[in-house]
């Protein structure tokens, strides 16, 4: 049976003590523990985490690079060896003339001490590793679609931005007559046509491998596509510049090469002078000469009169 308090006048009820909460405000700093479930020596062990981690990755990286070296030596060897070259440790492979099971020859048939050549790229690789070399080939291998050569796919874009250079190289290629260097960095992208900025004359390859008497270069550079009466900024054609050409010789076989190539000698400079007049005005009789002996139907008459 249930009691319940009396309600006499006799009895005092007592009041309910209310003790003081001991409730605090929560502090941010707390707060941020809580919300991140790091206190001080919880962040620590992150760190060192973090740390280890990362000198893991640098471990991985450095491997990485190795493996990466390794494949350029490879490449290296397989330049070698499209340009006629033996690859290191590899020797000479015997193309069979017996026909395959199918009764058809094949590439695959190339075969030494157990070896096959892969159509890719051209090594020689163990009969048990073949399948699974052509696979890793074909997928890790292109060709640069300039020379032709065989990269790694993670290496093609290196390799052509090395190929092809700056303009700087290809000035100094012409200046030095390297026509193959020339060609290399034209088939990769490299701009013939440019003009250096630095220079006040505005003068174009043409000119300047003209004015170094470099005559392979400007058939070189003719050939490549470049105007071979071109102006610069102060009118001058190539032209112009062979005739200024120190070496006699240099200059006598440049400017009979230029005149066969369709130079027009009547082009004046800002000065008023063609070629004819220039070699006039700095004294060059052999040149001069040339040109009076030209079939070209452009060339008045000149007199041998030099003016100074």
């Amino acid at each position: 049976m249930d009691t319940y308090p009396s309600t006499s006048p006799d009895v005092r009820i007592k009041p309910v003590s209310r003790k003081k909460s001991r409730l605090q405000p929560i502090r941010p700093d707390a707060l941020r523990r809580t919300q991140t479930g790091f206190g001080s020596g919880d962040q620590t062990k992150a760190v060192q985490i973090l740390l280890e981690e990362n000198d893991r990755l640098k471990k991985e990286l450095e491997q990485a690079r190795k493996e990466i070296f390794a494949l350029r030596e490879e490449n290296l060897e397989l330049k070698k060896q499209s340009r006629g070259g033996p690859i290191k440790g590899q020797s000479t492979f015997v193309t069979s003339s017996k026909p395959t099971n199918n009764g058809k020859s094949s590439e695959d048939s190339k075969v030494n001490n157990g070896e096959k050549v892969c159509n890719n790229c051209g090594n020689g690789i163990p009969a048990n590793n073949y399948s699974l070399h052509v696979i890793y080939c074909e997928k890790n291998l292109t060709e640069c679609s300039y020379c032709k050569m065989k990269f790694n796919k993670a290496d093609l874009d290196n390799h052509i931005e090395e190929e092809r250079g700056v303009y700087q190289d290809l000035l100094e290629a012409v200046i030095k007559g390297k026509t193959s260097d020339i060609q290399t960095m034209y088939e990769h992208g490299n701009d013939i046509a440019a003009v250096d900025p630095s220079d006040s004359s505005e003068n174009t390859l043409l000119h300047i491998a003209v004015k170094h008497g470099k005559k392979n270069t400007v058939e070189l550079l003719l050939k490549l596509g470049l105007n071979i009466n071109a102006l610069n900024k102060n009118h001058e054609s190539p032209l112009h510049h062979a005739v200024s050409i120190k070496d006699e010789q240099d200059a006598l076989e440049t400017l009979e090469f230029m005149l066969l190539k369709g130079a027009d000698p009547t082009q004046k400079d800002k000065l008023g002078d063609t070629p004819i007049e220039k070699c006039k005005r700095l004294g060059k009789s052999s040149l001069l000469m040339l040109f009076l002996n030209s079939a070209d139907e452009r060339l008045p008459t000149p007199s041998m009169n030099f003016r100074m």
